[in-house]
């Protein structure tokens, strides 16, 4: 009997978390109280430490979505992620850096050119981090030795997928994303430039009709 591709993909969720669970128990037990590095080492390989709850609650808030049918794992992404293709790909053939790299070039920062602070995206299911620079407009990738980002947001690929189209508010209401940031002034910039998205979603709207 053939398994759909939506229970293939929770199966395949549910498998990682349990895989990600299990690191949490082995590293509470041997670690201890040892401080975490910036963000645990950097990854792939060694888990997020217990000073990040957020990557627990966004993968289990992501799980959850997608029990209840809120959420669709791998989704087929929309036309704008045609390259060489004939057919839109799905999010399971995307990688984080692909996600992010199409989003940095379609969904620039140049309406907010005052904007400076560095950005560290951290795909909780897939333990990847994608370290960025915003600055004069443009999204740049950034040097992860440079030291720890201003701002840090947790999430997975479906969870970024539905950040990208749906906006930061969004998002953190359904707690497919968690934010760190240094200060307020930091935590505008971001909702700024996840604002965009909806911006043009909406004028495009407009210029439809």
């Amino acid at each position: 009997m053939k398994t759909s591709p939506k229970k293939s993909a929770l199966q395949f969720w549910q498998n990682n978390l349990q895989r990600l669970a299990a690191k949490f128990v082995v590293l509470a037990t041997f670690v201890g109280l040892a401080p975490a590095c910036d963000v645990c080492l950097r990854l792939p390989g060694i888990p997020f430490e217990f000073d990040h709850p957020a990557a627990m609650e966004v993968a289990m808030a992501t799980q959850e979505a997608a029990e209840h049918g809120q959420l669709e794992l791998n989704p087929l992404l929309k036309q704008t992620f045609v390259t060489n293709r004939h057919l839109p790909p799905r999010l399971e053939t995307i990688s984080p850096q692909q996600l992010v790299t199409f989003w940095s070039q379609t969904r620039p920062a140049r309406n907010y050119p005052s904007l400076r602070f560095t950005l560290e995206l951290i795909f909780v299911d897939v333990e990847r981090t994608c370290p960025l620079e915003v600055r004069f407009g443009n999204v740049f990738d950034s040097d992860p030795r440079n030291g720890p980002a201003s701002i840090r947001i947790f999430t997975t690929k479906a969870g970024f997928y539905r950040l990208i189209e749906d906006g930061l508010e969004s998002c953190e209401q359904r707690k497919l994303v968690a934010v760190e940031s240094d200060g307020d002034e930091n935590r505008e910039g971001i909702q700024q430039l996840f604002t965009i998205s909806t911006k043009i979603k909406s004028s495009n709207a407009v210029t439809s009709l």
